[in-house]
């Protein structure tokens, strides 16, 4: 065990504040649905639950938009 230093807590210090301004920072999703679409949504959630894999594949495609915005984002910030 080589023991403590100096140079580890400068390091320790970089990690911990790189984390803490990561958490502070977000990213919005947004989408307007009309109310019939949220209807037909919460249905379809409902018959996935019941084991529709028409239902589940939509889900899919719906979920994948939310990705991609949010890769879109994160590319940004890069």
């Amino acid at each position: 065990m080589s023991g403590f230093s100096p140079d580890d807590m400068a390091d320790l210090e970089r990690i911990f504040a790189r984390t803490v301004e990561d958490s502070e920072k977000g990213y919005i999703v947004e989408f307007h649905l009309s109310k019939l679409a949220a209807q037909e949504m919460v249905e379809e959630w409902i018959e996935g639950l019941m084991g529709s894999r028409t239902a589940i594949k939509s889900w899919m495609h719906n979920y994948s938009y939310i990705v991609e915005s949010i890769m879109e984002q994160l590319q940004a910030d890069d």
